[in-house]
């Protein structure tokens, strides 16, 4: 998987084209060491890419070897599995004339290109592909902008004209592990246009910053005057709070939080590969006691004459460790997913509202 990474890239085309500062914030922003879960993403690309140039190699014969830095393990074998099975399905589907590339770079501009992890085509049409190893959210192929770009430099690069374009992304750890959609060449073409003006008023000697969910994985969040605005001017009122004052408040603090929340991963981030940050320093988390040796542990245990059943416990896995046994769907028929009570969130939030008895019984009042 290449290391070097355009300054107008794909897999930030999101940010940037949405928002004007977000490459300007990010260049002054010192560059950030890498986390465990991008490394073994950045792994496990890898070792797709041998596989896709070599059909004798399997996902199991990586299993133990260390891939930049990460140790495969089954996890990764089994994602590893999933993404070459959804690869080898796409691929069976093409005719015989397609051609097939996998990490090609594809250019825009000299600043402004990608590395595609999967790009098939024919005279008509293109294929673009990309694995997503992340296990936090699903990433859906509609009008996907990292796709979207990797087709619009397929084209300059290939120097093709399809006229249908599917968009596919491979992420073995959701179900279903792909996801596919197709956009014509007209909407390719309106894209690219939007793709162009989104560089351009980048590189404008003011870029304006907007906020919006393509900031959740900037790094530049944390000196954007958008985010820290809200923190800067957060005082309390000159009267006595009524709850609405003090909804108005927390809604404050909830956007701090959130601010502070990805500070302390960054300065954590940067303490644990030997960076100085002033002000902080890493300590050890509160210590738990452990049997120094379980099965010497049990041994006097049973010399002491106490049963089994006092100093074992035994109970069921969790449905999501049991999806590392046994398929998704059939977990689906024997779990259900039960929340464990009520917390508040912003009206901003997405999940469903929850009326509680109380308010029914004042509603219901009302009606008599």
């Amino acid at each position: 998987m290449p290391e070097l990474h355009a300054r107008f890239g794909g897999s930030s085309a999101h940010a940037w084209m949405n928002c004007s500062a977000t490459i300007t914030f990010t260049e002054q922003m010192p560059a950030s060491p890498s986390n465990p879960a991008a490394q073994a993403g950045t792994a496990m690309h890898d070792c797709l890419d041998v596989m896709l140039k070599d059909a004798n190699k399997n996902p199991g014969d990586f299993k133990d070897a260390t891939i930049k830095g990460v140790l495969i393990q089954d996890e990764h074998v089994v994602q590893m599995e999933v993404a070459l099975d959804a690869y080898i399905e796409l691929t069976n589907e093409v005719p015989e004339d397609a051609k097939i590339k996998s990490e090609q770079r594809v250019v825009i501009l000299d600043d402004t290109w990608g590395t595609a992890d999967i790009l098939i085509w024919t005279k008509d049409h293109l294929k673009v592909a990309d694995f997503k190893f992340g296990t936090l959210e699903i990433i859906d192929a509609d009008m996907n902008e990292q796709l979207m770009f990797y087709a619009v430099a397929a084209r300059k690069t290939l120097k093709i004209s399809p006229k249908t374009i599917e968009l596919v992304v491979i992420q073995p750890a959701m179900d279903p592990a792909m996801d596919r959609y197709t956009v014509d060449a007209q909407v390719l073409d309106a894209f690219e246009e939007s793709l162009l003006a989104g560089r351009r008023a980048a590189l404008a000697p003011h870029p304006v910053p907007t906020e919006g969910e393509w900031c959740k994985w900037r790094s530049c969040k944390l000196i954007c005057p958008l985010k820290l605005k809200p923190i800067q001017t957060l005082t309390l009122p000159n009267h006595a709070l009524k709850m609405d004052d003090v909804g108005a408040l927390a809604l404050k603090l909830h956007d701090a939080q959130n601010w502070y929340d990805e500070a302390v991963k960054r300065i954590q981030l940067e303490l644990e590969h030997g960076r100085d940050v002033k002000g902080w320093k890493l300590v050890a988390k509160r210590a738990i006691r452990q049997w120094r040796d379980s099965e010497k542990t049990i041994a006097f245990f049973k010399k002491r004459k106490l049963k089994p059943d006092q100093y074992l416990e035994t109970k069921l896995i969790s449905p999501s460790r049991a999806e590392k046994l046994i398929d998704k769907k059939t977990i689906a028929t024997l779990a259900d997913p039960v929340s464990s009570g009520n917390t508040i969130a912003p009206r901003s939030d997405k999940r469903q509202e929850v009326i509680p008895a109380a308010a029914l019984g004042r509603a219901l009042a009302k009606l008599v």
